[in-house]
């Protein structure tokens, strides 16, 4: 509701201008701190990662909760719409780990994580850290949570996802073990001058003591009272796909070395940017046509809820239609269930609405035998090309994600 208020205000700053010359102005900042931060004397491709980085990215935005691992019970439900596209094509997601498992499930050959927060940029910077620094799986694991490793009793590259967990967590976190953590990832993050804006550094060290905090109990970071249930890092690093088999990046070793790999070659590049915005999407596809790059996935969880609720889903397929894309691609979605078990209700447009809304949500917890709500999240395919097509006709996002026409089999 306070988006479509807001609107008239937007679109008046847009025709104004007003975006431009503040990204403008930007710019020139970054241009700026680049320099000072001794760019120019970065191998080539840590470079060209750093200014890609920051040339794609816009200002941060404002999300409800701090997400630093997925909300999304079953995201590897379309594991099989990933597996069946062409090997080395391009990702283009949100969030947090969800993206590294589908990358892998994908085999792209790169790929852009574009969310609204920095602090999403900030904890992809994070994971980058782990991927350059770690030789195994267990000993990513190890690291991200602030537990001593022992590479002598490493299960190795055959080892289930239940046998590196177990390795991982066999010795008690520590500060001394996090502190140790904490410097190897300081230390890598230094070798791209630039990259860390003012407060970032900042930032990474607390998302990384979230987990160190929480270790394999963390779960969605929901500002506010705690209504729902949510998965824990655990379950969702050995959730399994519709096939009966866990799938995540860290389940793998295939998919945690590619995964790995794009990482080490800075193929993974996190963006800042509303995919509703003036800039980060359309700076990206044209980022992929200079490469002659298709993309072959996009992942957007249910972020096309809030911008039906802003009033900017068109603005959004305006900027998808820029991105070149295969002719098997497929966009990802996730939606909020229903007790009924079908896609949420749309949200209410005034404030009395919302307000009811919250008060039930409380009142189910308050009353129910666990005393939360177990958070229910379904992730679905759909094929691009058919919803494109058919984009126009969408007036809500219960629709959008009901529509049977455009699902994946």
């Amino acid at each position: 509701m306070v988006g479509r208020a807001l609107r008239p205000i937007d679109e008046a700053r847009r025709a104004l201008g007003v975006p431009a010359m503040a990204r403008a102005l930007r710019m020139r900042g970054i241009d700026l701190h680049l320099r000072a931060g001794g760019s120019a004397s970065a191998d080539a491709d840590t470079a060209s990662w750093v200014r890609l980085h920051h040339r794609l990215s816009e200002s941060s935005g404002y999300f409800f909760a701090d997400n630093v691992i997925s909300n999304e019970s079953d995201y590897l439900a379309p594991a099989p719409a990933l597996a069946a596209l062409p090997p080395g094509l391009a990702y283009l997601g949100v969030g947090p780990e969800q993206s590294l498992s589908y990358v892998g499930i994908a085999r792209s050959a790169r790929a852009f994580v574009v969310d609204v927060r920095r602090d999403n940029a900030r904890l992809h910077f994070l994971y980058r850290a782990l991927f350059d620094a770690a030789e195994s799986r267990s000993e990513w694991l190890a690291l991200l949570l602030g537990r001593p490793y022992d590479r002598a009793t490493d299960p190795g590259a055959g080892a289930t996802i239940d046998e590196v967990l177990a390795h991982a967590t066999r010795a008690a976190a520590s500060s001394r073990a996090f502190r140790a953590a904490e410097e190897r990832v300081a230390r890598d993050l230094g070798r791209f001058p630039g990259l860390l804006l003012p407060g970032d550094r900042a930032r990474v060290r607390r998302i990384h003591r979230w987990f160190f905090e929480h270790q394999l109990d963390l779960t969605f970071q929901v500002r506010g009272p705690r209504l729902r249930v949510y998965p824990t890092l655990r379950g969702q690093l050995g959730v399994r796909a519709p096939s009966g088999e866990p799938m995540s990046f860290l389940a793998s070793e295939t998919a945690f070395r590619h995964v790995q790999a794009m990482q080490r070659a800075s193929r993974l590049v996190p963006v800042v940017g509303d995919l509703a915005g003036d800039f980060a999407v359309r700076a990206t596809g044209e980022a992929l046509h200079r490469s002659g790059e298709r993309l072959g996935a996009l992942y957007v969880s249910n972020v096309e809820q809030y911008l039906f609720e802003r009033g900017v889903f068109r603005r959004w397929i305006a900027n998808l239609r820029t991105l070149p894309f295969h002719p098997e691609a497929v966009i990802l979605r996730a939606y909020p269930e229903a007790e009924d078990g079908r896609p949420a209700p749309e949200a209410p447009r005034t404030l009395a609405g919302q307000v009811r809304r919250s008060a039930a949500i409380a009142a189910r917890a308050l009353f129910s035998p666990t005393g939360k709500q177990v958070h229910v999240m379904p992730t679905i395919a759909h094929r691009l090309g058919p919803f494109l097509e058919r984009a126009d006709r969408y007036r809500t996002f219960r629709a959008l994600v009901t529509d049977e026409d455009v699902r994946w089999r």
